[in-house]
Formats: structure tokens, C-alpha cells, sequence
């Protein structure tokens, strides 16, 4: 079962009910003139920060008409500090603020007439006028109307929506608001807006990477624990760390036999029953179809830029691929798994070659080994003239925002917002002492967990930067160095 630490199930979903895509679109940021960011941290940590951060300094060059970006967050994140401007909304009403947008859009004219008409026709845009609205997202009536009016008049322009805001247990309707924006100025399907990827390369590829809601999970963690499951193999994850509480930990606990394939001991590997420490990246082979796409067919290739730090030696058992672990194991249980090759370089390999044999892309040769070796150099392969053939999608019906539950109780005054750090994200990196003492861009702060807080209500609790604070909720709590910040909100931590 694929496991996220921060699973991104609502996106996914959202991009099938808006966009009718089960891959991840790409964003035009470089060709666009206005973007608009609700909660995606995509300089930072959301889905792919390297592609968008390139893209976001095309967008900034000085050879071309200066474009502007508001960005719509509970949080000032990086992206936050890079925007022209910082709009705060109250944590799980940015869909509501998106539909306050695209009601100003559609009331003064200012948007496609299609897209006005059918998101007029089942759903009551008067309910969402700015005035309305105004106390439940926190912004002001005439900053909502002019984000929307900069938005709808600077084309081409975008709307892109994740991180916190698809994090509430509303946190679809939101998506689902926000990305429909696009329709309203036209960016669906064109340069500057949404970019469809389109279907992979050769036939047998998987359209988009597995992944698995928060249900599975559940549904393996009963399992485990009424006996179902008699061995568990666990590669690239660390459930007992990342699942609250104890409640995988007690379930893994009924396992009779745990494999585990991790390279250092995380939390899960400590209760395996037996250990085969695979290569880490930069030993091994492998290859991928980026999440998101570039807006054309690319995979890429990897090969092993060092020799293995523990080699076989002797009686001294070194690391293996992880591939070729299952490939050894198959091999010894005499298993066909129906792959053309007996190590993971030959299966590559064989691959690689069906794309040299459909003679597209690049790079383009006249030999399979120079083609290879070329692939190998360059680390990957490409067809800018493969695109999305497909017609826009039709325009989707949209629900009515809910109240993101729970909300601020009289027992809990403040909106606790968590977020993945740049160095550690999810904490996968914690056991790298190098990413521990990287200082967060924001705040600089190294090694430990630190809680932002606003200056003013710090100064009335008498609390100081370093002093060490619980944060408490019904779920649990924990301890953490304070850090009194100008940009966080009153009622968020």
C-alpha cells in the first residue's frame, strides 16, 4: 500500500473533478502574467518546488512584461515572502474566498461568459458576495474585490490551490473552488494557464505515481490487528513515525514477520524481524515519470554515481537495490514475474530500448548504445512534440463550501497550522544531521521544533523567542521553543 506522510488524495481528487485528469497538470507559471496561490507552497515543499522554481524565475525575468502574484496562505511561508503581496485568510475558508472572487468576477462582467453561466446555474453566487463573506475568511470586502478584479484583468492568468488549504476536513470543496477559477479567465487548456500532460510515453507505463488515501491505511492497520496480515514488507516509509499516536504501532505489533528495507533505523525498522538495507539513491539504478509533468512525455533515467559504501565482502553481506532484491528473491522461489532482464539494469535497459525503437523524442541516434550512453548523460528522455490532443474539459458544478470542523473552541483559542520544513519536510530527513542544522529560509531556526507565534500575543503571555511552550489539543500535545513572529496571525500558531 503506497503511504504519504501528507497525502495529497484531495488533490488528486480535485484535479479529476475539475479537471477530468487523472495526472497532474502542469502550471504554466513562466508564461503566465497574475498568479494567484491558495495555501501551495510551491517554492518550498509543495508537489515539485525545483520545476516551479525555475519556472517562478522565467516568470520574474526583466526581458518581458513584470508579472504579479498574490498569494492566499494562514501561514507567511517562502512562497509568502516571494509574492508582490500576502493576502491572510482564516485557516479552511479559502474555498469560500475563491467563490467570493469568482462571484465579483462574474457579477461585474469581467470573466468568460461560459463559465460564469454554468457556475451561476447551481450554485447561488449572491450567497458569496464580499460583504458576506468578509468576517468568515477574514479578508476585507474591497481586498477581495480587487484580488478579483487583478486576477480576471491580467491575462494570461492562473489560480493554483494545495498545502494548508486542502488540508481541512473541507479541504476538497475547496480545491475544487479554487482550481474552477481558471475556467473564469480562460487559463484552462492554454500557455500561461493550465497545461494537461499527456498519456505516457509507451504503453504499460503508469499514467500517474500510486497512491492511497488515509482509509487504506486504516483498513491495513484493522487488519493487522485481527491477525489478517502474517508478513509486512515496508520500503521508503516510517509509519510508526508519521501515523498519530500509537495506533500502528500497537497493530504492527501482531505481525508475526516484518521485512524492511530502509538504510538507516527509523522508528518502523526498529521492530522488523529482519533487515535488508537497500542502496541509497545515488548507488542504485532507476527511472521516473515526474509528478508533475512538464506538459509533454518525459521519463527519466538514473544511474549509480558512486560505488556502494558497504560492498560485499567476504562474509560481510553489503546493500543491494531494492529491485534486485525482489528480482534475487523471485529467482530463488523459482517465480516468474514476467520481466525481460535478471537484474534491474537489464530491465532498464529493455525499456530504454523500446523508446529508441519508436524513433521520437530525444535524444535521437543512430545506435541503441550510443542512445543509451547519450540517455544516461543527459538523464532522461523527452518528446516536447508529444502534448495533450484532448478538448478542454466541460466546466464543472460546484459545491457549497462548508465549515471546516473542528473549529476554534472556547477550551482552544488559536488555529494550529503544521507545515513540512524545507530541509526535513515530513521528517523523513530527521536522522541527517546536515538537514537538521539547515536553517529554515523564514525563521533561520536549526535543530529543534519551533512554534511560530504573533509578537503582540507573546508579549501579552510573556512568552520570549526560545522559551520552551506546550501546544495542546484534543489530540494530544507537545512541547517546542516559542518563536514570536511579526507575520503570523492573532489567532494562528
Amino acid at each position: 500500500i503506497p503511504y504519504e506522510p501528507l497525502e495529497r488524495t484531495n488533490l488528486r481528487i480535485a484535479m479529476k473533478q475539475v479537471f477530468g485528469q487523472e495526472v497532474m497538470p502542469d502550471f504554466d507559471i513562466e508564461n503566465t502574467k497574475h498568479i494567484l496561490s491558495f495555501g501551495a507552497d510551491f517554492l518550498s515543499t509543495w508537489v515539485s518546488p525545483i520545476r516551479y522554481s525555475r519556472a517562478y524565475g522565467n516568470f520574474r525575468q526583466g526581458d518581458r512584461e513584470r508579472g504579479t502574484m498574490v498569494h492566499i496562505d494562514s501561514r507567511f511561508s517562502v512562497t509568502a515572502a516571494n509574492a508582490d503581496e500576502w493576502v491572510y485568510v482564516i485557516p479552511g475558508m479559502e474555498g469560500v474566498l475563491a467563490l467570493s472572487m469568482a462571484q465579483v468576477i462574474i457579477s461585474e462582467g469581467l470573466g468568460d461568459k461560459d463559465a460564469a453561466s454554468s457556475l451561476s446555474s447551481h450554485l447561488d453566487m449572491q450567497e458569496y458576495t464580499p460583504e458576506k463573506v468578509t468576517e468568515a475568511v477574514g479578508v476585507p470586502a474591497n481586498k477581495i474585490r480587487e484580488t478579483a478584479r487583478e486576477f480576471a484583468s491580467h491575462r494570461p492568468s492562473i489560480a493554483i490551490g494545495g498545502g494548508s488549504a486542502s488540508a481541512h476536513t473541507n479541504g476538497l470543496e475547496n480545491l475544487e473552488a479554487i482550481y474552477s477559477l481558471n475556467y473564469l479567465v480562460g487559463s484552462v487548456g492554454k500557455p500561461g494557464g493550465i497545461v494537461f500532460n499527456p498519456p505516457p510515453a509507451l504503453e504499460g507505463l503508469p499514467i500517474i505515481p500510486a497512491v492511497s488515501p488515509f482509509s487504506q491505511i486504516q483498513s491495513l492497520n484493522s487488519d493487522m490487528l485481527s491477525g489478517k496480515v502474517r508478513l509486512l514488507m515496508v520500503r521508503g516509509a516510517d509509519p510508526v513515525y508519521g501515523i498519530p499516536g500509537t495506533i500502528f504501532k500497537d497493530a504492527l505489533s501482531k505481525v508475526p514477520f516484518i521485512f524492511s528495507f530502509s538504510g538507516h533505523m527509523n522508528d518502523t525498522t526498529v521492530m522488523a524481524d529482519l533487515v535488508l538495507p537497500e542502496h541509497n539513491y545515488l548507488e542504485d539504478w532507476g527511472s521516473d515519470i515526474p509528478d508533475a509533468g512538464p506538459g509533454y512525455s518525459m521519463v527519466g533515467f538514473q544511474q549509480p554515481v558512486v560505488r556502494p559504501f558497504f560492498e560485499n565482502r567476504g562474509t560481510h553481506l553489503g546493500t543491494k537495490g531494492f529491485a534486485d532484491i525482489l528480482l534475487t528473491t523471485s529467482q530463488i522461489l523459482n517465480l516468474d514475474l514476467g520481466l525481460n532482464g535478471s537484474n534491474f539494469k537489464e530491465i532498464l535497459q529493455n525499456g530504454a530500448r523500446r523508446l529508441f525503437q519508436s524513433k521520437k523524442g530525444a535524444p535521437r541516434t543512430s545506435d541503441f548504445d550510443t542512445f543509451w550512453n547519450t540517455l544516461l548523460q543527459r538523464g532522461g528522455w523527452w518528446d516536447r512534440s508529444a502534448t495533450f490532443k484532448g478538448s478542454p474539459p466541460a466546466i464543472p458544478q460546484l459545491p457549497a463550501i462548508t465549515t471546516p470542523s473542528p473549529g476554534i473552541t472556547d477550551d482552544y483559542e488559536f488555529h494550529l497550522i503544521p507545515f513540512p520544513s524545507s530541509s526535513m519536510t515530513d521528517g523523513r530527513g530527521a536522522h541527517l544531521p546536515w538537514l537538521q542544522a539547515t536553517p529554515d529560509p523564514i525563521t533561520t531556526a536549526t535543530w529543534q521544533t519551533w512554534v511560530e507565534i504573533n509578537m503582540t500575543v507573546a508579549q501579552n503571555m510573556d512568552i520570549k523567542e526560545g522559551d520552551v511552550i506546550k501546544v495542546e489539543s484534543p489530540r494530544g500535545s507537545i512541547e517546542a521553543l516559542a518563536y514570536p513572529h511579526p507575520a503570523v496571525a492573532p489567532n494562528v500558531v
